[in-house]
């Protein structure tokens, strides 16, 4: 029925998890919809999980509109700065994120969680490479935090890497350099 929630009793999710034992699923990707970036993720991350992740979580803005959501929802700004379009698509973003993560952590049991961000991207809007690539990187690191605190027990076990993808060419994927984000804490 179009519309209609559907809830998964407690009472399903055994035997869900029983016949998802034999797909397992080292990591879970999510990223931006730019379509400039998908070859390079792709090939990135089959070289690091070989024929063991689960599709990828494709959301227009990627890290930076997760990170928009959580900002707003958690220090909900002054009303009259709030764009009620973009804090609408950011929190559905982020619900669709949470809901993925959940069961992919559940049945797929992943190991690990990449978050990417890219250059040049139409969701910051912000013309100076550095200054956007300094903006991602609070992002990424704001929606790991996020998602770690929101999402105990299941991320405990999940390895989080944050990157930005760095250059642009849907022919040569090869050409983008994918910049790894280290937390400066412990």
């Amino acid at each position: 029925m179009k519309g209609r929630n559907v809830i998964v009793s407690e009472a399903v999710l055994p035997v869900a998890r029983e016949r998802m034992n034999s797909h397992s699923s080292d990591a879970f990707v999510v990223s931006c919809i730019d379509p400039r970036f998908h070859a390079a993720i792709h090939q990135f991350i089959q070289a690091k999980h070989p024929g063991s992740f689960d599709s990828f979580l494709s959301i227009p803005g990627g890290a930076g509109i997760l990170a928009y959501a959580t900002t707003n929802l958690i220090n909900p700004r002054d009303s009259q700065t709030v764009d009620a379009v973009k804090i609408s698509r950011a929190t559905r973003a982020l619900v669709t994120t949470i809901d993925a993560l959940e069961v992919a952590s559940t049945l797929h049991n992943i190991q690990h969680l990449y978050l990417f961000c890219h250059t040049n991207c139409g969701g910051y809007r912000i013309p100076k490479r550095y200054c956007e690539m300094q903006q991602q990187k609070r992002d990424l690191l704001s929606v790991k935090d996020f998602l770690q605190e929101a999402m105990t027990p299941y991320l405990d076990a999940v390895t989080p890497h944050l990157y930005i993808a760095d250059g642009h060419s849907m022919q040569h994927p090869d050409s983008v350099v994918m910049r790894k984000i280290v937390s400066s804490k412990p």
